[in-house]
């Protein structure tokens, strides 16, 4: 498998995982000083520096939160050590709240298909009426 299939698979895994709530697998496919970037100037706007603080926040996010979740990918691409991948994504909590968004992640990877960087877009707006 070449260097972009993989890149492609590993960003695959992470949505995958994602949505199993599968943390323990999720985090072995980032490199230690991960960043993860929610851009913008919402109230749920991030930006983490490591693994260790992207895992606490998916999993006070999702541990035992979500009932069902699926992440369906429309497109992806690879080039160098990138990968962006458009999604959209559909999230039912036990609480009874449906999360529906849609997004575009842009990955980095290390020479060990580690994620070193994690951009994500989506509609904040919806996302912070929901979470905020």
């Amino acid at each position: 498998m070449s260097q972009l299939e993989l890149n492609k698979t590993q960003a695959k895994r992470f949505l995958e995982y994602l949505t199993k709530s599968d943390f323990e697998n999720l985090h072995q496919l980032l490199a230690d000083e991960m960043q993860y970037i929610l851009p913008g100037k919402s109230p749920i706007a991030t930006h983490f520096t490591s693994a260790a603080e992207f895992s606490d926040f998916v999993q006070s996010a999702f541990s035992g939160k979500v009932k069902n979740a699926k992440i369906e990918i429309s497109n992806i691409i690879a080039e160098d050590n990138l990968v962006a991948l458009e999604a959209t994504g559909l999230f039912e909590f036990n609480n009874g709240l449906i999360y529906e968004n849609i997004y575009h992640f842009l990955f980095h990877f290390n020479e060990q298909n580690l994620i070193t960087k994690l951009t994500e877009h989506m509609d904040s707006y919806h996302a912070s009426k929901l979470f905020a």
